[in-house]
């Protein structure tokens, strides 16, 4: 389901939740995965998996000119 299909398309959270109701739903979301409910707690990337990041975003900067790929591009009116 995507755009118009969705029955929430459009639409806030917060336009079907009391203001304390979506304060509580919001600090539960900010603090999910915080710290050791992280699952990647306590891990680290290996120097093999850093350089392949690197690469990666290297790539990526020197395909877009330093910029993103929407860069200069003029949004439609809609």
């Amino acid at each position: 389901m995507s755009n118009e299909e969705n029955p929430m398309f459009g639409e806030s959270l917060k336009d079907h939740m009391t203001e304390e109701k979506y304060e509580a739903w919001l600090n539960k979301v900010k603090n999910n995965k915080n710290g050791k409910q992280n699952p990647f707690y306590g891990k680290h990337h290996t120097k093999e998996a850093i350089n392949k990041i690197k690469a990666g975003n290297l790539k990526y900067i020197l395909e877009h000119n330093g910029h993103g790929p929407g860069y200069g591009k003029k949004k439609s009116p809609e």
